[in-house]
């Protein structure tokens, strides 16, 4: 029912804060000190808190990289406590986290932290490769289980790129391994739908390309 003449109508504005807005784009494009300025105006906003504490936690992390201040790990690792805090259920700020875990070396606490993400959003393809990723780093700590971290690593890239069929690197990534297994009956499907992937060095494609041939992916 068209209530555009309802004597009672009120036209209903989207949810937007320009603030946040703002400083998403300030974020991404790498001018944190303005990503800062804005995120700052709109941090006790009880709308936007959370969001705005995880992209503020962003910041931190690209400023850290950046400039290599630990003071500002500190910072970011107390905005997702907040978060994760104000909101328990909601995955973004364990998977912020356990980013930030992982691109330091603190991967079983990363794992943690992946873990409790996907228990609250297992859609999110960029957590279950993440997870995979640190399977590889545990294999090469703890050898004496290797066999069961590489099926684990199977196991998670295989979610991420169901979750994400159209990414070319997860499927070069899967398909390849499991090409190298000799396990073409896996590699056939994954591969067959690649040609050479241009951000790729010369010598990937290369066993990208052997891999295609070996498994009659062509």
């Amino acid at each position: 029912i068209n209530l555009i003449f309802y004597p009672f109508y009120s036209k209903i504005e989207p949810d937007v804060n320009l603030d946040f807005m703002a400083a998403s784009f300030y974020q991404s494009t790498g001018d944190y000190t303005l990503a800062l300025n804005r995120i700052n105006k709109v941090i006790e906003n009880p709308d936007f808190k959370y969001d705005a504490l995880c992209l503020r936690a962003k910041v931190y992390d690209n400023m850290a990289t950046l400039s290599g201040d630990d003071s500002l790990i500190t910072l970011e690792w107390n905005d997702l406590s907040q978060a994760k805090k104000l909101e328990r259920k909601n995955g973004k700020a364990y998977f912020l986290m356990g980013l930030a875990l992982y691109q330091r070396g603190r991967t079983g606490d990363a794992v943690s932290e992946f873990k409790l993400s996907l228990k609250y959003d297992n859609q999110n393809s960029e957590a279950w490769s993440y997870l995979a990723d640190c399977q590889n780093s545990l294999s090469q700590t703890d050898p004496n289980n290797a066999v069961k971290y590489t099926n684990n690593w199977f196991e998670y890239m295989g979610k991420a790129l169901a979750l994400d069929p159209s990414n070319s690197l997860l499927a070069y990534r899967l398909g390849v391994s499991y090409c190298e297994r000799n396990e073409c009956d896996k590699a056939q499907p994954i591969l067959e739908k690649l040609g050479p992937l241009p951000y790729l060095r010369d010598e990937d494609n290369e066993t990208l390309r052997r891999c295609k041939k070996k498994c009659n992916a062509n």
